[in-house]
C-alpha cells in the first residue's frame, strides 16, 4: 500500500513538471513600443500608447496593468481597445486612455511600465523626455531599445521617423559682367593692346538643408530587450531555461525513483 502512495505522488509531479516547464520557455516579453503624449486635442481623451508582440504566436494582455512614473495605473480591458485584448504574431495593440482620471503620459518626462496580472516585476519599462504636439514617440526600428524623440503617429502600424521637408534651394546668383576696366582706352599708339578675355564663374550649386533628429539611447533594462526585427534575443529566456532545467531534471529523477521502488516491490513479491 506505501509502494502505490510513493508511486501515485511519484506520478503526479513528474506529470506536474512537465506541463508547467514548456510554459516557462516559451514566456512572451511583450513591449511598449510606441506612446503618444502630447495628442493634437485634449490629452486625457486622445492619449494612446502601443505594445508590441514580438513572438509568432498571439498573446492576449488582458489584465495586465501599465504604470506611469507617478504610480498611477490602468489595467487593460475591452474598455480600453477597439475590440481584443489579443495581440497578434509580430502585431501591435492600441490602449486608449480614454478620461482616465488619474493615469496619464506626461508631457515633458515619464517612465511607463508593463506588468503582467499579479506580477511584482515588470515586463518592459519605457522613459522619455520631452514632447512635440502631434508627434509620438517610440523605439526605431520597432522592439528595439534605441527611442526616437520625434515620430510621426502610427498606432497599429510599424513605426517610422518624423517626415522632414524637401531640401530647399537658393536662387543661382547671375555672372557680373564685365567691369569698363577691360576695355582699352583711347590710345595714340599705332599699336593696340590686347584684351584678356575672362572665364565666367562658376554658378553656385543650391544649397541642401538637412534636418537632424535628436535620438536618445535608453537603457531600458539591464538586459538587451526581446523580439527586435533585427533578431535580439528575450533577456529572460537564458534564465527560463535554466528553471526548466532544473524542473526538469527534478522530474527526471522522481520518475527514476518511481522505477526504482516499483521494481524492487515487484522482486519482493
Amino acid at each position: 500500500m506505501k509502494s502505490a502512495w510513493l508511486v501515485f505522488i511519484g506520478v503526479f509531479f513528474s506529470i506536474g513538471f512537465l506541463v508547467i516547464t514548456p510554459r516557462v520557455i516559451f514566456a512572451t516579453k511583450i513591449l511598449i513600443n510606441e506612446v503618444m503624449p502630447n495628442p493634437e486635442g485634449e490629452d486625457k481623451d486622445l492619449e494612446w500608447l502601443e505594445l508590441f508582440n514580438p513572438d509568432n504566436n498571439p498573446f492576449d494582455v488582458n489584465n495586465f496593468i501599465l504604470k506611469d512614473s507617478d504610480n498611477h495605473q490602468i489595467t487593460i480591458d475591452v474598455t480600453r481597445v477597439d475590440s481584443s485584448t489579443i495581440i497578434p504574431s509580430t502585431g501591435w495593440l492600441i490602449i486608449k486612455r480614454s478620461g482616465h482620471s488619474t493615469f496619464s503620459l506626461n508631457n515633458d518626462l515619464d517612465t511607463i511600465s508593463l506588468f503582467a496580472p499579479e506580477a511584482s516585476e515588470s515586463t518592459d519599462v519605457f522613459s522619455y523626455t520631452g514632447s512635440s504636439e502631434g508627434l509620438s514617440r517610440g523605439r526605431l526600428p520597432n522592439g528595439s531599445s534605441i527611442s526616437e524623440n520625434n515620430l510621426d503617429p502610427t498606432p497599429g502600424f510599424s513605426n517610422q521617423p518624423v517626415t522632414s521637408p524637401s531640401p530647399g534651394a537658393n536662387p543661382s546668383p547671375s555672372p557680373s559682367a564685365s567691369s569698363g576696366s577691360n576695355q582699352t582706352a583711347a590710345s595714340s599708339s599705332p599699336t593696340p593692346v590686347p584684351i584678356q578675355s575672362l572665364s565666367p564663374s562658376p554658378t553656385p550649386q543650391p544649397s541642401k538643408i538637412y534636418r537632424v533628429k535628436e535620438i536618445t539611447l535608453l537603457n531600458l533594462s539591464p538586459e538587451p530587450v526581446l523580439g527586435t526585427t533585427s533578431g535580439q534575443t528575450d533577456p529572460d529566456f537564458s534564465a527560463n531555461r535554466q528553471v526548466a532545467i532544473i524542473l526538469i531534471a527534478t522530474g527526471a529523477g522522481l520518475l527514476l525513483a518511481v522505477t526504482f521502488i516499483i521494481v524492487r516491490s515487484w522482486r519482493k513479491k
